[in-house]
C-alpha cells in the first residue's frame, strides 16, 4: 500500500484521544476542517462510490466525484450521537456511513453494531 494511503486510512474522525481506523482496503478522507470523514473501499481494484454506485479506476477519481457529486455529503459536518450501552449514555462521532467507538476507534455501520462492540470489547 502506498504510503499516502497507509496515511489516510489511520486519518479518521478522531474520536476522543483515538482516530477511527479503517481496516485494509479501505481509506479515510475529510473535504476540510470541522467536516464530517467518508470511507472509500476499495473493491476488486476499483473504487465505488458510498453515496452512488458509480465506479472508478482510482482513489482520486472517488475522490473528486465525491466532491463534485455529493457536495452535500462531503460538506457535512461531523455529528455526535448520543448511544446506551450497558445503561450508560456514551457520545460518539457519526458519520453518513456509520459510527466510531469512542475508547478505541473502531468504527460500525450502526447503532446496534457499536453498542455491541462496546459491551463486549471495554469494561464500561
Amino acid at each position: 500500500m502506498p504510503w499516502m494511503l497507509r496515511r489516510l486510512r489511520n486519518a479518521g474522525p478522531r474520536v476522543g484521544r483515538f482516530k477511527a481506523r479503517a481496516s485494509p482496503g479501505k481509506v479515510w478522507f475529510s473535504y476540510g476542517e470541522n467536516l464530517g470523514f467518508v470511507l472509500f473501499e476499495e473493491l476488486g481494484g476499483a473504487w465505488p462510490c458510498p453515496a452512488c454506485d458509480d465506479f472508478f479506476d482510482d482513489l482520486y477519481g472517488v475522490v473528486s466525484h465525491f466532491a463534485e457529486k455529493h457536495p452535500e455529503l462531503a460538506n457535512k459536518p461531523l455529528e455526535k450521537a448520543l448511544l446506551k450501552a450497558e445503561g450508560e449514555e456514551i457520545e460518539v462521532p457519526r458519520t453518513f456511513q456509520g459510527l466510531a467507538c469512542p475508547y478505541c476507534g473502531f468504527f460500525a455501520e450502526n447503532e446496534r453494531h457499536i453498542s455491541y462492540h462496546i459491551q463486549h470489547h471495554h469494561d464500561h
